[in-house]
């Protein structure tokens, strides 16, 4: 009964044992995959911060131009106006193409006077219709990013009234974009030692930039707020490859670790087995001996004693009956002892 009870006990600890062995074995399987999963969403959340900073700053650019609209508003007259448009205020003039005076309600081009035919068409046609110039405040800026004849532009708007003109006006600032190095290059020339950068429209058409593949893991994107609102800005760094194969060397790393550490806790599990087998057999063995030994002394010993009782009670009167009973006594402890 012992026994059976510390084998039960012995079973019970041994299934213990390996439940928490198998336990801690995916717990740590699954910390150290999250543990990448988290560095791996740090870094895209890095590199996502890092675009929204360089967008916020290209944005900054154009808005401290946009300001420069505000000078020529403060004009009494049309010809006041007209006159100014042909000396353009202070700012970052290589940034703009060109300066328009449109007519709000019909869109006709007042400034300059020989305007590109193409855009006097989109003025007149679809310049209301998609900057709603009927829902836009007098003085606020407002800005259209669109493709013309395949051709991207960028426009600043700004409709105002002048105090001694009953009409309303609208200034349309056109951005260069036959050279783009003027606007985005001061902030890529940061990120390109590190990263590949490039600028797509949602066309997927390469607009600048190098091109990147979109199936790289740290692959980011981001679209510009309020100005080149058809871009999106995309992000690589330039060892994504060799990151991905560090972080993948540390998992296969940390799962070698952790299948060493579980071998190990087996092996010493199989150790304490094989210890408690081995006590188990040698316990066996006892028991068998005494078992053997116990019954190899019950007989000779009960022979003994019954002709040694024969010979004291004087049973055996005859010296054949005697010498028999000193005989048997005397052969069973040489037996014994053989």
């Amino acid at each position: 009964m012992r026994q059976f009870f510390h084998f039960k006990m012995f079973t019970i600890a041994t299934g213990i044992v390996l439940f928490s062995t198998i336990t801690i074995g995916i717990l740590t399987l699954r910390y150290v995959a999250e543990k990448g999963s988290v560095l791996e969403i740090s870094l895209v959340e890095s590199n996502l911060s890092l675009v929204r900073q360089t967008l916020n700053r290209i944005e900054l650019l154009i808005a401290q131009q946009d300001q420069t609209l505000y000078a020529y508003t403060s004009s009494t007259t049309r010809d006041e106006l007209l006159t100014r448009l042909q000396f353009p205020v202070a700012g970052n003039s290589k940034l703009v193409k060109q300066i328009y005076l449109l007519g709000a309600k019909d869109g006709s081009v007042l400034y300059p006077d020989a305007p590109d035919k193409n855009l006097v068409r989109f003025f007149k046609r679809r310049l209301a219709e998609e900057s709603k110039l009927d829902q836009m405040p007098p003085l606020s800026l407002h800005h259209l990013h669109t493709a013309i004849d395949g051709k991207y532009h960028l426009f600043t708007l700004l409709p105002f009234n002048l105090p001694e003109d009953a009409h309303s006006y609208l200034l349309l600032m056109e951005y260069q974009l036959a050279d783009l190095d003027l606007i985005f290059a001061p902030f890529t020339r940061e990120l390109e030692p590190a990263n590949y950068v490039c600028i797509r429209d949602y066309d997927n058409n390469l607009i600048y930039g190098t091109p990147v593949q979109t199936t790289v893991k740290y692959f980011v994107e981001q679209r510009f707020p309020n100005t080149f609102y058809k871009w999106l800005f995309q992000l690589v760094p330039r060892n994504a490859d060799a990151i991905e194969q560090e972080a993948r060397n540390r998992r296969l790393l940390n799962i070698f670790l952790v299948v060493v550490d579980l071998l190990l806790l087996l092996s010493a599990w199989f150790l304490v087995y094989m210890s408690r087998r081995e006590e188990i057999r040698l316990t066996r063995q006892k028991e068998e001996f005494i078992r053997n030994v116990s019954h190899e002394l019950k007989t000779p010993l009960a022979l003994i004693k019954m002709f040694s009782e024969i010979l004291l009670m004087g049973r055996g009167q005859d010296e054949r009956t005697r010498q028999e009973s000193l005989e048997s006594i005397f052969a069973e402890p040489e037996r014994m002892t053989d």
